[in-house]
């Protein structure tokens, strides 16, 4: 127990590439408000259930979180 134990564990550890994400920019941002009103109007309109209208509105969010870089799991 010395007190080098703490240096050599942050050496141990590897220097992976720089975090690689970025913000979305404004049409990105928008558009997930956008898209879950649409999905909310259609689904008022056409009489869908509020499940397969959550569903799409989450995969359009996924999708603007994998073009920012966030599809990478975090260690």
């Amino acid at each position: 127990m010395t007190g080098e134990e703490p240096d050599q564990q942050a050496e141990a550890e590897p220097q992976g590439a720089p975090d690689q994400t970025r913000r979305p920019n404004l049409a990105e941002a928008l558009s997930t408000v956008v898209f879950l009103l649409a999905m909310l109007v259609v689904g008022v309109r056409f009489a869908v259930d509020t499940v397969p209208m959550m569903v799409l509105a989450t995969v359009w969010v996924m999708l603007v979180g994998w073009r920012c870089g966030y599809s990478r799991t975090r260690r």
